[in-house]
């Protein structure tokens, strides 16, 4: 009996002991990804062009987010601000993927209605944009009447007038009817460039642009020299008798010489030249007979450029390839003539290095030589790159742009070639907002506005929200990575 007691106490021993490390032991449980929260809510929204939407989203147990624009990479935080561009007008598609632990995945895609811009619509513009001939000492009037459909009674418009570059004149006006007046003081003898810029937002403009000429005094004849004084007149002699009258012959008079109407006289030499970027291009042009009544317009690539003296344009190419010159001359708002040259600009000239001289050769070497390090940037190479890029946009090289990392797919491709045959006369500009270098890669902040003709001919300008980007240096060249987005 004492043997099966110490036997059963054994077992229930055993038990408690081998029980007791499994009642506190619990297997460790892997924090699973929590649900997705994301703003906006609504998976289908709209946005203009040059405005912007903020997108986030967030999880517990999240470790990672990526954020695509039809697929492709634009940011990897927990937030994303999409500000689309021209070219993007149509439906897009945003999408985040959240990774946690395990292997855990979520994602939200929306789609994204990218309305294209609805600058003002100019009503008026007195005097019809173009070409505009003063006096010298003459005060020219200008005006600009606009609207916004549909405005509302707070909604306001801006007028910004511009003479050469420098803001001579800014006022608002409610959106409905809104009308600028312009009264600009005597200029100086010349070309000058007048151009109002009319906006509601401060990003979409519309606007209007004159090429004023500004003819030099005519010269005075000469004055007529003073008639000598009369001799004195001798005391009155006994006066003869009257004779006979007798008839002169009057002889006819001379018709008045005819002024020949005014006429271009093109300069002599060939039409088609060759310059080198930097050097600079001189085009001169006439009319017989002289006239202070004439204007001269010049263009480079459609684009107005502006003359020192009328009939002669000193142009200093900064761009390779193919350009277009052209001068319209007008007398009393008449057309009397025109002339174009075309103008193949090729790359600035490199001086070559002289052959290194010749030596034994080196015996092979037995390591591997380690792959070499870009160099650093510096800031000026990396904004002269911003400003062939910029260019690259003016005169829409695709093959410029997918060199620097601003097309990766061909749908983006596809989607700017759209964009560039529904404008005419596009101008882009890039504006330097911080940068910051760090060895062969830099960050920049820009801000790019485009300037067009739209279809109907109107010319409007669109300023997009400052964007961050991300350069680097390639063997091809400086790039944009991919990692960047809007400010």
């Amino acid at each position: 009996m004492s043997k099966l007691r110490w036997l059963v106490a054994a077992l229930a021993a055993v038990v408690i002991v081998v029980a007791f490390p499994l009642v506190h032991w619990r297997p460790g449980r892997s924090v699973e990804l929590g649900p997705l929260e994301v703003t906006p809510p609504a998976k289908q929204l709209s946005v203009r062009v040059g405005e912007s939407v903020q997108f986030s989203a967030g999880a517990p147990g999240a470790l990672g987010f990526t954020w695509t624009v039809w697929g492709r990479p634009v940011s990897f935080a927990s937030t994303f601000a999409y500000a689309p561009a021209p070219e993007d007008a149509g439906w897009q598609q945003v999408t985040v993927e959240v990774s946690g632990r395990g292997g855990g995945r979520a994602t939200r895609t929306w789609d994204v209605g990218v309305v294209p811009p609805t600058p003002p619509v100019l009503e008026e513009v007195t005097p019809p944009a173009g070409s505009v001939a003063l006096a010298r000492g003459e005060q020219g009037s200008f005006r600009c009447r606009a609207r916004v459909p549909a405005a509302r009674p707070g909604d306001r418009l801006a007028f910004e007038w511009m003479l050469d570059d420098q803001l001579v004149r800014r006022e608002e006006q409610p959106a409905a009817d809104a009308i600028s007046d312009l009264a600009l003081p005597p200029s100086e003898t010349g070309s000058h460039h007048l151009r109002v810029r009319v906006t509601e937002d401060g990003q979409s403009a519309s606007i209007a642009e004159w090429t004023i000429t500004v003819a030099a005094p005519e010269e005075a004849p000469p004055a007529v020299a003073a008639a000598e004084q009369a001799p004195p007149v001798a005391p009155p002699e006994a006066a003869p008798p009257p004779e006979a009258p007798r008839v002169a012959a009057v002889p006819p008079l001379e018709p008045p010489a005819l002024v020949p109407p005014p006429r271009l006289v093109r300069a002599p030499g060939p039409r088609y030249l060759e310059g080198r970027v930097g050097e600079p291009l001189v085009f001169q042009t006439r009319v017989e007979p002289q006239s202070t009544k004439v204007v001269y317009r010049w263009t480079v690539d459609r684009r107005w450029a502006r003359a020192r003296a009328p009939g002669r344009l000193e142009y200093e190419p900064t761009i390779p390839g193919r350009h277009a010159v052209r001068v319209t001359v007008a007398v009393a708002d008449q057309t009397i003539g025109r002339d174009t040259w075309v103008v193949t600009v090729l790359e600035p000239e490199v001086a070559q290095a002289a052959p290194p001289p010749l030596r034994e050769p080196a015996p092979p070497a037995t390591e591997t030589a380690p792959p070499s390090v870009p160099s650093e940037l510096a800031e000026a190479e990396v904004r002269a790159w911003l400003d062939e890029y910029a260019r690259a946009w003016s005169r829409k090289d695709l093959s410029a742009l997918r060199r620097m990392g601003q097309v990766r797919s061909a749908a983006e491709e596809e989607r700017l070639e759209r964009y560039f045959r529904s404008v005419d006369d596009l101008h882009v500009a890039v504006r330097v907002l911080a940068l910051r270098l760090d060895g062969a890669r830099a960050s920049v902040e820009l801000e790019r506005t485009d300037t067009v003709t739209d279809p109907s001919g109107r010319r409007q300008e669109l300023r997009l929200p400052p964007i961050r980007q991300q350069i680097e240096r390639t063997p091809d060249g400086l790039r944009f990575t991919g990692d960047g987005g809007p400010g």
